[in-house]
């Protein structure tokens, strides 16, 4: 359907072009010109960049794993970091890429863990969003604006949390191209998941 349309306007423009031309040798010699970007020229390149493959972003980040022995039997509330602590394993990595640090300490899933529990950093086994605003990372909401998450990911200042799986996993984002997002994932060896693959995503400022 797209290329058909975009056949029909092709054909169009050039009509239009060639009513522009006859028009302008109608006038006197002395008025003619050339227009700066005659009507063709400037849709055929609004086409052109319609149509331009989308550009990537990429950056670097520390990988946490949420089974790690380091610290996977740690408790969150009756539920341990392997069994239900992607989320809060993204944030950490988040945490521990941009050089803060928890209590003097660095930042990983045991340390966040243990500091969020004192903090009112859950609600039973959930992560509360704002929670770690004082570590440095603002929570601005949830998108699931592609552009927008791109737009996050080119941002030096700005980490994506990527809700993946249906809904049952996050991963953290470390950037795009043009058929989906390249991740840290902390429970399983993907690093990559399509765009249709993602849901909501939790969009931080640091």
């Amino acid at each position: 359907m797209k290329v058909v349309f975009f056949a029909l306007l092709f054909v169009t423009l050039l009509a239009s072009d060639s009513l522009v031309q006859e028009r302008l040798a109608e006038l006197p010699v002395s008025e003619q010109h050339e227009p700066e970007e005659d009507i063709f020229d400037y849709c055929y390149n609004s086409i052109v960049e319609f149509l331009r493959p989308l550009g990537t972003c990429e950056r670097s980040r520390t990988l946490y794993k949420q089974c790690d022995s380091a610290w996977a039997n740690k408790v969150i509330h009756d539920k341990t970091i392997c069994q239900v602590g992607c989320l809060m394993s993204s944030v950490s990595m988040a945490l521990r890429s941009r050089g803060k640090t928890i209590s003097g300490a660095t930042a990983n899933p045991d340390t966040l863990n243990s500091w969020l529990k004192t903090h009112g950093g859950y609600s039973g086994n959930l992560f509360v969003w704002g929670s770690v605003a004082p570590l440095g990372l603002k929570y601005s909401g949830k998108t699931r604006s592609q552009k927008t998450v791109q737009e996050c990911l080119c941002n030096s200042g700005c980490e994506a949390i990527l809700n993946v799986n249906n809904g049952g996993h996050w991963v953290l984002a470390t950037g795009y191209d043009g058929s989906g997002y390249t991740v840290n994932d902390p429970g399983y060896s993907r690093t990559k998941y399509d765009y249709s693959g993602v849901g909501d995503v939790a969009i931080f400022y640091a």
